[in-house]
């Protein structure tokens, strides 16, 4: 039951130490863009970044903004709507965690 928290603050209230081995943040790009390099630097080495919240138009921008702190995306789940295709990508550090993988679920 520890071992889990769950917050919906803003990015300052979240602790940067001791570094978070997951983190999941649901937001519209126009929301994490701006935020980006806090979150990364909230992350632990092996840890995982899992957003949600992204059409899949997004996707290049946001992992250019990501890269720039050193994380790549990992793997991707995909869903399909009548507003468009969202993402879900998987981030981490090159040579930290999983292999790079994509999957997709409607």
């Amino acid at each position: 039951a520890g071992a889990v928290r769950f917050a919906c603050v803003p990015i300052e209230a979240v602790p940067a130490t001791p570094a978070h081995p997951l983190i999941v943040a649901n937001l519209l790009k126009r929301e994490l863009l701006p935020i980006a390099g806090e979150i990364a630097e909230r992350l632990a080495p092996g840890g995982s970044l899992v957003l949600a919240g992204l059409l899949e138009e997004d996707a290049a921008e946001v992992a250019a903004r990501f890269a720039a702190f050193g994380l790549v995306e990992q793997e991707r789940r995909v869903r399909d709507d009548a507003v468009g295709r969202w993402i879900a990508p998987r981030y981490g550090r090159p040579g930290e965690g999983p292999a790079s993988r994509t999957s997709q679920s409607s």
